[in-house]
């Protein structure tokens, strides 16, 4: 972690870049670059810039296959970018991950 005081003003466009990515590798390289924001700013961020709240957004979308693939991805480069850290904050998303198991729409 880094010394540098987390800013919520660099979330939004990296949300936004995951929300619209075109293709599966543009979402995956949006969700890499979200998960290492917060692992340099700190876990703090992810409460502050509400980060969690906007991927589960993203997932629960039911217009948009892309977009909800672009939540699940978000999810998962948290995870992996942050490690076991983040999993007690992690958790609140399994029933979001699980409904998408479900979902029948295309992507």
């Amino acid at each position: 972690m880094s010394n540098r005081l987390p800013s919520v003003d660099t979330i939004p466009p990296l949300l936004e870049a995951l929300k619209s990515a075109p293709t599966a590798p543009d979402a995956k390289n949006a969700a890499n670059s979200l998960a290492q924001e917060v692992k340099t700013s700190g876990l703090t961020l992810l409460d502050d810039a509400k980060i969690i709240q906007a991927l589960h957004a993203f997932c629960a979308n039911k217009k948009s296959g892309y977009e909800r693939e672009s939540g699940a991805m978000g999810l998962q480069a948290l995870a992996t970018v942050l490690g076991t850290p983040a999993a007690p904050i992690l958790v609140q998303s399994l029933p979001t991950l699980f409904e998408l198991y479900m979902d029948k729409g295309d992507v």
